[in-house]
């Protein structure tokens, strides 16, 4: 399946291939595969394949989409694991602590789904889009899982509305925390490396962080000691700031635990609400 999980496990092997095809979702056990109708491209045409081979990975995309009637795409700079894990875990940090969870419950329940029945494999862009649109304190990790999509898919099949919410990768995202089942998911160097199962399994049942203001500090990398200095804010300070930072990451500075850690690269310096 052409979902994020492989694509980093691909990604982070020794000798990586250029090009990732997969289907987003499940592809019938009773599909018709018929490999000869794209090799007869490559081998009537093997040097040109040799030269462009994202052509031939089109020609695949485009005909097993008009065959199965499933979401397939090409994948491409998935092998840049560490940006990936950067993303990923900004995305989980922010969506575990965000004070929006309902909001959250219902992006992970309408996000497009490729599995009727078991409903854990869903299309990663729509569901960063749908936490950007509802989630306030979410939507600039959403931004980020956004642009990684639109940067890692290299090419998608067009299905009219059989496409509808399809933007070429997948995750494992079951419904709740209490429909996710390990299976070895564990053991994958994506749950190893990133935050992402700890949202899968987090359940929140009531807001992290106050709704009446925040305590901002901001840390200069190359400051000695770390904290320059505190101040108190309000919520409508702390979302205009947030518009002005980067993205938001987590750090602890000290002895004190630092959340919600957003870095402004126009100062170099991590600004934190929490």
């Amino acid at each position: 399946m052409q979902m994020l999980e492989v694509a980093y496990e691909i990604g982070g092997a020794q000798d990586p291939p250029d090009y990732i095809v997969g289907s987003e979702g499940l592809a019938d056990i009773d599909a018709t595969w018929s490999y000869d109708k794209f090799l007869e491209k490559l081998t009537d045409n093997p040097e040109m394949y040799a030269k462009n081979p994202e052509k031939l990975c089109e020609i695949i995309v485009k005909y097993y989409s008009d065959l199965w009637y499933k979401s397939l795409s090409v994948l491409h700079g998935y092998k840049d694991t560490d940006k990936i894990k950067s993303v990923i875990d900004s995305f989980a940090n922010a969506l575990i602590y965000s004070r929006y969870q309902s909001e959250i419950d219902e992006a992970r329940l309408d996000a497009k789904n490729y599995d009727s029945e078991d409903r854990i494999y869903k299309d990663l862009y729509d569901f960063a889009e749908k936490i950007r649109k509802d989630v306030p304190d979410c939507k600039i990790q959403a931004k980020r899982v956004i642009d990684l999509v639109k940067d890692l898919v290299y090419y998608k099949g067009r299905l009219g509305i059989f496409s509808l919410g399809s933007h070429g990768l997948s995750i494992y995202l079951p419904d709740n925390p209490e429909s996710y089942v390990d299976y070895l998911y564990k053991d994958l160097q994506f749950a190893i490396d990133t935050k992402w199962d700890e949202f899968l399994k987090t359940h929140q049942t009531e807001s992290v962080v106050s709704d009446v203001g925040a305590t901002a500090v901001t840390y200069y990398p190359s400051t000695s000691g770390g904290i320059d200095h505190k101040n108190y804010i309000g919520w409508s300070t702390y979302n205009e700031l947030l518009d002005l930072c980067g993205y938001q990451v987590y750090k602890k500075v000290g002895n004190e635990k630092i959340y919600n850690l957003v870095f402004d690269s126009k100062y170099n310096s991590y600004n934190s609400y929490g």
